[in-house]
């Protein structure tokens, strides 16, 4: 029976696989990656805080592979444990320069990760000028829209 890992609870066997079939399989690596960034889910009754969570666990993986060391994203957790993950996405996609965090998930063709995508996904629970400027970053750096 080959290894499903949609169906994986460890984060580090999932890690241990996506070492595996990094370059090897692109689509088996993004089921797994986004696998692991679902693990981490603390709120699974707000799904803006399990979006959160998750842009978190992608953002940290990715320092984890380009380092090989882990780093958290202490400044941007730090933030929500302050003002909450909703506060924390509007003054991401407010900011006038994207953040160190958005460039990293863009350049690893993670966009979806962004808090500017979970702003579009959910844009009922942000003011309009978020949204708008959720909308103009992605189109600055032509990704498409959710």
């Amino acid at each position: 029976m080959a290894y499903d890992p949609t169906k994986e609870s460890d984060p580090d066997r999932l890690r241990s696989f996506m070492e595996k079939v990094k370059g090897v399989d692109a689509d088996l690596y993004g089921t797994a990656f986004r696998r692991l960034c679902a693990l981490t889910n603390r709120n699974p009754d707000d799904p803006l805080e399990a979006e959160f969570d998750a842009c978190v666990a992608a953002l940290e993986q990715v320092y984890l592979e380009e380092s090989g060391r882990r780093k958290r994203a202490s400044r941007i957790t730090g933030k929500r444990s302050r003002d909450g993950a909703l506060e924390t996405f509007r003054y991401l996609v407010m900011k006038r320069e994207p953040s160190d965090g958005f460039r990293h998930l863009v350049e690893h063709q993670l966009a979806e990760f962004t808090a500017e995508h979970v702003v579009l996904r959910y844009p009922g629970r942000f003011p309009d000028e978020a949204v708008e400027a959720a909308r103009a970053r992605l189109g600055e750096f032509e990704i498409p829209l959710p």
